[in-house]
């Protein structure tokens, strides 16, 4: 394995959100790709309007509890 090909302590990640980088991240999860950033902050469900909220916002995902929001059709 290569030098650039080793992971890092939390493993690689692709996505540009600095989300990703920080220690204390002020969200749950990363509003680009979905991934968790901040477990501590990890909700299981949330109310519709706060869906729509970010939907509006143009977040891909949910950064309370992860859910994809938009995209994904087929």
């Amino acid at each position: 394995m290569s030098v650039a090909a080793t992971p890092t302590r939390r493993g690689p990640n692709p996505c540009p959100n600095l989300n990703h980088r920080r220690s204390g991240a002020p969200v749950a999860h990363c509003p680009d790709c979905g991934g968790a950033v901040n477990q501590a902050l990890h909700r299981m469900a949330c109310p519709e309007m706060q869906h729509d909220e970010a939907r509006r916002a143009r977040s891909t995902f949910c950064v309370h509890c992860g859910l994809r929001l938009i995209g994904g059709y087929r």
